[in-house]
């Protein structure tokens, strides 16, 4: 088959937000309900998802159906991960287990997170220090 223009770009950019966020093909074919062969193809640039299935993926990476499907450069991608830092790989299974929580588990894990958050700074007024305690 001849990869399309479009398919590549969908290609590179699922890649890159898959490696990013440390998800792996088993991962969107549990999620999405779809075969293996299927996100196989995706991720070598072969075909495009349907819209609702590009719709989920936008939704779970947080991004934009544009960032899966246009060739936009990196600028903005980067800024936005240099200025948040490089996660680790354990803290990308974290945060990768938090957003499978529902609601309750979410709230749960936010008050346990903000009551170490508070011991840890003690008086200090700083919102996201770099120190730990």
């Amino acid at each position: 088959m001849v990869k399309s223009v479009h398919s590549t770009i969908f290609a590179k950019n699922l890649n890159k937000y898959m490696d990013l966020l440390d998800i792996k093909q088993t991962d969107i074919v549990q999620r999405l309900k779809v075969s293996k062969t299927t996100v196989s193809t995706w991720c070598a640039g072969e075909y495009v998802p349907r819209v609702d299935k590009l719709q989920a993926l936008a939704d779970w990476f947080r991004v934009g159906m544009s960032d899966l499907l246009e060739d936009k450069k990196t600028v903005i991608d980067e800024a936005n991960i240099k200025s948040t830092k490089q996660l680790t790989k354990e803290e990308h299974q974290i945060i990768k287990k938090y957003r499978s929580l529902d609601e309750n588990g979410k709230r749960t894990v936010n008050m346990i997170l903000e009551d170490q958050y508070k011991r840890c700074m003690g008086d200090k007024d700083a919102e996201f220090s770099d120190e730990v305690c």
